[in-house]
């Protein structure tokens, strides 16, 4: 049965990298890109993908505001981290909110092989020695998993510092339907203006 890869990476040579590993592991395999979060969510609109490797920095957004979009709407698709960072910090975030597994853009293609293969059969794929027991314990769900679609672009629109005019000119919104976003936001991330829930976004990343 013919499987499909989404590769969301704006970086030709990991993306090569990423296709040359999973044709690799099924030379039949399907693998389609994308180098946005835009994109991505245009993809999943279109089609249900076997696994998705979500890499961690995209131009419009950040790779775990993308997982916690691709949560909501793909809840059941194995979804895996890529970044040329593999702190245990970003791993350790990454299974929080729910990824199957983290693939380093440096690893050897051989290990990128072997998550993918993982990550196909409904396995976890972290790096050797990453304790997945760990993770989660006594720690609240992250509440960008609360936020839709359209929320999360109007959140990384006040990440980058955008007034309520300019982002909805952006983003094609009413101004009033930025505001009622920016409520639903809010009251995500528990805050009630937008210093506090900058404040809540940065404390969130280094967490």
């Amino acid at each position: 049965m013919l499987k499909y890869l989404l590769i969301a990476d704006d970086h030709p040579i990991c993306v090569a990298a990423l296709t040359m590993a999973a044709q690799r592991v099924d030379g039949a395999i399907a693998v389609e890109t994308a180098t946005s979060l835009a994109e991505v969510e245009q993809r999943i609109s279109e089609r249900r993908y076997d696994a998705v490797l979500l890499d961690l920095r995209l131009p419009d957004g950040d790779g775990f505001e993308g997982l916690a979009m691709l949560a909501r709407r793909c809840p059941r698709t194995p979804v895996a981290i890529v970044s040329s960072s593999d702190s245990p910090q970003h791993v350790r975030r990454a299974a929080e909110l729910g990824a199957c597994g983290f693939v380093s853009k440096a690893a050897s293609v051989e290990a990128m092989h072997d998550a993918l293969s993982a990550l196909l059969e409904g396995k976890p794929a972290f790096p050797d020695g990453f304790d997945l027991t760990a993770t989660g314990s006594g720690r609240a769900p992250d509440p960008l998993a609360q936020l839709t679609a359209a929320q999360l672009r109007v959140l990384r629109e006040l990440r980058d510092g955008h007034a309520n005019k300019e982002i909805g000119f952006r983003l094609e919104l009413a101004e009033p339907t930025v505001k009622r976003h920016l409520s639903a936001i809010f009251r995500a991330l528990g805050v009630t203006n937008r210093s506090q829930a900058m404040l809540a976004m940065r404390q969130g990343s280094e967490g």
